[in-house]
């Protein structure tokens, strides 16, 4: 579905990523682990578009999007959750939603889509006309990843979506996750909780200092523990 190769980004004379590769099947959650600055969000910034790569090769679908700008990779099917939530939180969580739904293809699916979000976020049905800005971080979080879902994807990238919230939210955003997996929505999932993500990924790579340093099923990499702690991870 996704295949990175060699990719290579950063900003302005600051390099950040040194040709990491990665892929993601088809019905996988696919967690990125590592320790703040370790190039996490940088990887899925170039991938949807927001950065532009130095080199590299980014397939989706069979497709080459190198050259495809990030807001018709959205429309293939490919979005981001970006880290912090990023709400408008002044407008309502109903409008963040429809802002989700901007391009076409999402737009003629937006009722069934909404359906959609709202049985797997049923507090949203009755926060629809509240403020983003008034919820909860848990709430914020669940409208984030359900403004994500509104865009139709086919395989969708989270960024830290547990960042701040408390040990129970914890838990249930990585329920959630495991729902929209179970949607027949591949997931690439940026985490520094390194346990709960190998709870739940089918596959896993370990980024520090812009390289992949591992990579493997969530019980090959449990079993290398001096190296996951070197990579600072899971502490």
């Amino acid at each position: 579905m996704l295949v990175v190769e060699d990719l290579e980004a950063g900003y302005g004379d600051i390099h950040v990523l040194n040709r990491i590769s990665l892929s993601v099947k088809q019905g996988e959650i696919v967690a990125v682990l590592g320790a703040n600055a370790a190039g996490k969000t940088t990887m899925l910034r170039a991938i949807s578009g927001v950065v532009v790569k130095s080199s590299g090769k980014i397939q989706f679908l069979g497709q080459d999007i190198e050259r495809t700008p990030g807001h018709e990779r959205v429309g293939l099917g490919l979005v981001q959750v970006p880290e912090s939530r990023r709400l408008f939180p002044h407008m309502t969580v109903r409008e963040n939603l429809e802002m989700g739904a901007f391009h076409a293809g999402a737009q003629r699916k937006f009722s069934q889509n909404l359906d959609r979000v709202l049985d797997l976020f049923p507090i949203l049905q009755d926060r629809t006309n509240q403020f983003a800005g008034q919820m909860s971080g848990g709430e914020q979080q669940m409208c984030a990843l359900a403004r994500g879902l509104m865009a139709d994807p086919k395989l969708i990238m989270i960024d830290e979506p547990t960042l701040g919230l408390a040990p129970l939210v914890v838990e249930q955003t990585f329920q959630l996750v495991k729902q929209i997996r179970d949607a027949d929505i591949a997931v690439l999932l940026v985490e520094q909780n390194a346990v709960k993500s190998l709870e739940i990924a089918d596959r896993a790579y370990v980024l520090e200092r812009g390289d992949i340093v591992m990579t493997g099923t969530p019980q090959e990499l449990n079993q290398q523990g001096e190296e996951l702690r070197r990579a600072y991870i899971g502490l």
